[in-house]
């Protein structure tokens, strides 16, 4: 997608602005950037530094992929605060976030596959050293916390078995510190893993028991995320209206939140279970309102609406307007460096539209782009999961060769424990006879001294 905003050192500029205006306009922050009250509230009263880090933090956390340049300079900011030696799990967190900015751009940069792999190595030396901060802490919170972060990024580039190894831990770790809120975490995360690997009801399950303990806690940030996974699940099964439900009731709190991105997305995605229903007037009626709530926001959630309009107005054989919605997205999607499902999905529909105006070269021609993306994903994944299989094997294999290895050596070991002792009992038993040996010659010494005493002259 072509850069048309403003420059790297003018964001910059913006987001060191910006952290300021969390004090000075605090109102117009939210209204820009969708905080909670609650967060702006606690940032300007309170006076204990460590707190105003821990909560810029999560400033940061909340607008990460969206505002990237302010989240990072909450963190910066954040830094400032966190000193002295009761900041330690603070250091952690901001070194964690380290590495999680050195990961973005090594996921986002268009340079070589050398400054890619860089940023990568260095993603990797501020996770590891995040993680041992907080292992000499034994903080198992904190340890929680780390795991999940470390989880996504793995996550985030397909190393799906070595993200599931980190969101163990992390449930390990809040199992440990007997935290609900690090236990909700580590179960949602596991849950999206195993969804993946298609353990669907086991999924499923998981994914009810975090929603049990985000209502226990009252958390609203992840009451709205798990919502609209339940949404998902119940839109899957055909269970439409309880699928309204939950995006309902994960759309309410989004709005009390001020959280722009959840809120577009749960009322598209009511849009798109009304359209599925047939209830096209409705669905209509909740297309526009994304369109005109999301004009400013990212450009790619437009693009998904805009398909969805489409194929509402093709349903309803209004095919020209179906076509100008699909050509609106298709701006979008074409310049996008690496395909995608949704691009892919996007080309389908375009293609039906041309098909439907009669435009029948055209509908041919994106259909085999689409097949051909989806083909080239299907491939990708099939090479990265041979991939990791045979990762997988190969640590298997060294694994088991270190097992007979280590099992040799301990054979070893016992065999010269044992040689040890027998020599050890061998000498004592020699040292014995030697003594007793003297002990008799010595008797027997006296006695002969004794017997040339007695005899005469």
């Amino acid at each position: 997608m072509a850069n048309t905003g403003p420059s790297y050192s003018q964001r910059g500029a913006f987001a060191v602005a910006f952290c300021f205006s969390l004090w000075i306009a605090p109102t117009i922050a939210e209204a820009q950037l969708g905080y909670s009250d609650s967060l702006i509230l606690k940032l300007r009263t309170t006076t204990d530094s460590i707190q105003k880090a821990d909560l810029l933090i999560k400033i940061g956390d909340m607008i990460f992929y969206e505002e990237r340049d302010s989240a990072i300079a909450c963190f910066d900011q954040a830094r400032e605060y966190a000193r002295g030696p009761l900041a330690g799990a603070i250091r952690a967190k901001l070194v964690l976030r380290q590495g999680m900015i050195h990961e973005y751009r090594a996921m986002t940069t268009k340079g070589s596959m050398q400054d890619m792999a860089k940023a990568k190595g260095q993603a990797i030396i501020f996770m590891d050293s995040a993680l041992a901060m907080a292992k000499a802490m034994d903080d198992q919170v904190l340890l929680a916390e780390i795991h999940h972060w470390r989880g996504e990024t793995f996550k985030g580039q397909g190393k799906y078995d070595v993200a599931l190894g980190e969101y163990y831990q992390g449930l390990a770790a809040a199992e440990l510190a007997k935290d609900d809120r690090s236990l909700m975490i580590a179960i949602h995360d596991l849950s999206l893993m195993l969804k993946i690997e298609g353990r669907e009801e086991e999924a499923r399950r998981m994914m009810r028991e975090a929603s049990a303990l985000a209502e226990k806690l009252q958390d609203h940030e992840w009451l709205i995320d798990i919502g609209g996974h339940l949404g998902e699940d119940a839109q899957a099964d055909g269970d439409m209206e309880a699928a309204v439900v939950h995006f309902t009731r994960a759309l309410e709190f989004a709005k009390r939140r001020k959280d722009k991105g959840n809120t577009v997305w749960n009322m598209d995605r009511i849009g798109v279970v009304r359209m599925e229903q047939g209830r096209l007037d409705e669905a209509m009626q909740w297309f526009q309102q994304v369109l005109a709530l999301n004009k400013e926001a990212e450009p790619l959630w437009n693009a998904l609406t805009y398909d969805h309009m489409g194929a509402l107005l093709l349903k309803q054989d209004r095919p020209r307007e179906a076509l100008h919605y699909y050509l609106l997205s298709h701006e979008l999607y074409k310049d996008e460096p690496v395909p995608t499902e949704e691009a892919a999905k996007h080309l389908s529909g375009l293609s039906k539209v041309y098909a439907a105006l009669g435009r029948f070269g055209s509908a041919y021609e994106t259909a085999t782009r689409s097949h051909a993306i989806t083909d080239s994903i299907v491939k990708a994944r099939q090479e990265k999961d041979l991939t990791q299989l045979r990762m997988q094997t190969e640590f298997e294999r060294t694994r088991k060769e270190e097992q007979v290895r280590q099992q040799h050596r301990d054979q070893l070991a016992a065999a010269e424990l044992t040689q040890q002792r027998t020599i050890r009992n061998i000498s004592i038993a020699g040292v014995f006879v030697v003594i007793l040996l003297l002990v008799l010659v010595e008797r027997q010494r006296r006695r002969r001294a004794v017997a040339g005493a007695d005899t005469p002259a």
